[in-house]
C-alpha cells in the first residue's frame, strides 16, 4: 500500500479517537503537515497555496475523526499513554521522552509512511 493509500486508510478506520495537533502548538503537528504534500503525492510540496490540494482535501476528511484539536503535544501524549487516544502523529524526540518518563507505554507501536520525506522542525 503506497504511503497515501495508508494515511488515507488509517483516517477512514479510525473510532473516532485518532488525534491531530494544531501546527502551531505542536512540532510533530508542523512536522506533519508540512510532510503530507510529500506523502499524498501533491504537484508541489513547497508551495500551500497551488500545490496542496491533495493535503487540503485530505486534512478536511482528518477532521470529521478529530473530537477536539489539544492546546500542546504534552496534553496529546498524556491522553494517548492513558488510553484515551488510539493514535497520533509523533516525532522523533515527541516519541522517545514521553516513553523513557513512563508517559507512554513503551511498547505502544510507531511505523513511518513508506517513502517519507524527514522535515526537520526547529521552531
Amino acid at each position: 500500500m503506497e504511503s497515501g493509500e495508508r494515511a488515507v486508510s488509517l483516517n477512514s478506520n479510525s473510532t473516532g479517537t485518532a488525534l491531530k495537533l494544531l501546527p502551531g502548538e505542536s512540532g510533530p503537528g508542523r512536522t506533519f503537515i508540512m510532510g503530507l504534500p510529500f506523502i499524498l503525492g501533491d504537484k508541489n510540496p513547497k508551495d500551500p497555496v497551488n500545490g496542496w490540494d491533495k493535503t487540503w482535501a485530505y486534512l478536511k476528511d482528518l477532521n470529521s475523526c478529530i473530537e477536539y484539536y489539544p492546546s500542546g503535544t504534552t496534553a496529546v501524549m498524556k491522553e494517548l499513554g492513558e488510553g484515551s487516544r488510539d493514535m497520533t502523529v509523533t516525532m522523533t524526540g515527541w516519541d522517545l521522552n514521553p516513553r523513557i518518563l513512563g508517559i507512554v507505554p513503551k511498547d505502544f507501536k510507531v511505523t513511518p509512511f513508506n517513502g517519507m520525506t524527514w522535515v526537520n522542525d526547529a521552531h
